[in-house]
């Protein structure tokens, strides 16, 4: 029987292989062509930046909102 802990973290205590290649999820290719479209987007003025400050509260509040 597994216990709850095992349940959660079915990962934890198997060991990590450092020989083995490891990809990036997407290539730096597609990054910067989102990169590059963003920074369009907001020369164009069809986006407006947000500060750090105030995008770190948004993500923040939206976190503590979604615990219920």
């Amino acid at each position: 029987m597994r216990s709850d802990r095992e349940e959660k973290y079915p990962l934890c205590g198997t060991p990590y292989r450092l020989d083995e290649p490891t990809e990036p999820a997407v290539p730096a290719e597609d990054w910067d062509a989102v990169i590059r479209q963003r920074l369009e987007d907001i020369d164009a003025g069809e986006v407006k930046p947000v500060p750090w400050s105030e995008a770190r509260e948004r993500i923040f509040a939206a976190a503590r909102g979604s615990r219920g």
